[in-house]
């Protein structure tokens, strides 16, 4: 980029020499600037496009209008591309952070949330620790196999991992052995609500 605008900076003069019709000029250097008969200018760029080399123009042409000092203007250039540098450097290893989950994928989250809460309200009514079990942990396949599928297999990775404690409490008149199962569910329900 600095080899780029030197280059320019340094053909400007170019464009306040008249020549004669009869001279034929050569350019060098990826962009540069010449004169052709009456005065008129030529600014070429060679691999770039003509859009960014009208832009590379009128920044010239402004340096000139305003008569910057060219040395002051590579020397900016050279901070501002130090800094590009840095926040690239400091930017590299930060990890993107996970695509926002959709509406549609967010409603049958809650579904499954509820169907969690219907297992525990079948072991209130039945105080059937079996048949809780066997719905929990048919439920816990469904939900992972979900949200491998359909948000991040991290996500299928916390629900599995995710468990209940002893302050969540167990349905007061039942059987013992099912608290264990009522917090579970009641741990992955909590992380199927909070789930974004």
């Amino acid at each position: 980029m600095r080899l780029l605008v030197l280059c320019s900076l340094l053909a400007i003069p170019l464009s306040a020499q008249t020549q004669a019709p009869s001279v034929r000029q050569q350019t060098q250097g990826p962009c540069s600037a010449a004169v052709s008969g009456s005065n008129n200018q030529v600014f070429t760029c060679q691999g770039i496009d003509k859009k960014t080399a009208d832009q590379i123009l009128r920044i010239l042409n402004q340096i000139t209008a305003n008569q910057l000092d060219p040395a002051l203007v590579i020397t900016k250039l050279d901070e501002v591309q130090k800094a590009v540098g840095d926040i690239k450097k400091a930017t590299a290893n930060l990890q993107p952070s996970a695509p926002a989950i959709d509406e549609k994928t967010l409603v049958q989250i809650g579904k499954f949330a509820q169907a969690g809460r219907e297992i525990q309200s079948t072991f209130i009514k039945t105080d059937d620790v079996p048949l809780m079990a066997k719905q929990e942990t048919d439920w816990i396949k469904q939900i992972n196999d979900f949200l491998v599928k359909n948000v991040r297999e991290s996500a299928a990775i916390q629900f599995t991992n995710a468990r209940g404690d002893a302050f969540m409490g167990c349905p007061v008149g039942h059987r013992a052995d099912g608290c264990g199962y009522w917090q579970d569910i009641q741990g992955k329900i909590n992380f199927l609500i909070n789930l974004r």
